[in-house]
């Protein structure tokens, strides 16, 4: 197995406390949007929500969840892949409180933050590293 040396500690190349070599440095061919839901009728979380995307081709579905294992946490918001597909359509939501809401022509590469009953997202787009 190749070694990673980190602190002049060998560690294994696969091992999580690698350094990373060369992820970062991968090309970007691929888009991605992650949705974040903010409940104001329906709990905080928009746990439960139903999500369909459409971009161009592609036709994702997902559902907001929680509470998925005994003492850990996942990440609260959705990630879609859209592969070289370089905007969003349209993304439906059904909330738990039953309200459906539909937002149309979305940037891709962002994390959305969408409150219930708004019908508006804002997009938040962290730096790239620096390199």
């Amino acid at each position: 197995m190749p070694k990673a040396v980190d602190r002049g500690v060998p560690v294994p190349a696969d091992s999580a406390f690698a350094p990373h070599s060369g992820a970062q440095n991968l090309p970007e061919q691929n888009h991605w949007i992650a949705v974040r839901l903010i409940g104001t009728k329906s709990n905080r979380d928009g746990i439960g929500a139903h999500l369909k995307l459409v971009s161009g081709d592609l036709t994702s579905y997902d559902q907001a969840k929680g509470g998925m294992s005994y003492l850990s946490a996942q990440d609260p918001r959705i990630f879609f892949g859209l592969g070289n597909r370089a905007r969003v359509d349209s993304l439906e939501i059904w909330w738990p409180s039953g309200l459906k809401e539909t937002l149309t022509n979305l940037p891709v590469d962002v994390f959305l933050i969408i409150e219930e009953g708004k019908g508006t997202a804002k997009a938040v787009r962290y730096p790239k590293p620096h390199q």
